[in-house]
């Protein structure tokens, strides 16, 4: 609403939130309900100088789980897949857009491999990462196959150089939407 650009506000376990009428205290907290979906956006929601038509809503978490279960029961974590920033937090951020403001993307803005054919891999289903590995010449021998987090582990182990980089990881498409959904 009143926010042109960003805006960065560290919660601990006591925040107060303190300031005159119509300085954006109520928007803060009402971008946090869209962010954990107990609000939806509306178009007033706009900052009035927006020309994009996008409400972009970031947050960063220090308190990470120590594992996660992405799928077929197998525990991986956010380290091993690439999906903490520089300084160790998961940083998830929510794009809202169109007349609806419907929820258009989740990504994880991480330090994530860039080299390409290695910068997918989260995307990938479990036979086309078994596909990427034999055209790298991963030799999956002693890998279990019927999981895909250890695939893509043992392909990005066989790279020399995976070139990292900060880039936003979509949460919202294919497998990407089992890691949004363990998350």
């Amino acid at each position: 609403r009143c926010y042109k650009s960003p805006i960065s506000i560290k919660f601990d376990q006591i925040t107060a939130i303190v300031g005159v009428n119509d300085v954006g205290k109520s928007t803060l907290m009402d971008a946090l309900s869209i962010f954990f979906e107990t609000e939806k956006p509306d178009r007033d929601d706009l900052c009035k100088a927006n020309e994009s038509g996008k409400i972009i809503i970031t947050c960063e978490f220090s308190d990470v789980p120590k594992s996660i279960v992405i799928d077929a029961d197998f525990e991986t974590t956010l380290e091993e897949e690439h999906l903490l920033s520089d300084r160790g937090t998961l940083v998830i951020q929510k794009t809202y857009s169109g007349a609806s403001m419907s929820l258009s993307s989740v990504c994880a803005i991480s330090r994530h491999p860039t080299r390409s054919g290695y910068e997918d891999l989260l995307s990938l289903k479990r036979s086309d990462l078994i596909k990427r590995a034999q055209e790298k010449g991963v030799d999956l021998t002693g890998v279990d196959q019927r999981k895909n987090a250890p695939i893509r582990q043992e392909i990005w182990r066989s790279c020399d150089d995976l070139e990292f980089d900060t880039v936003p990881v979509p949460l919202s498409a294919e497998n990407g939407k089992q890691v949004w959904s363990a998350l």
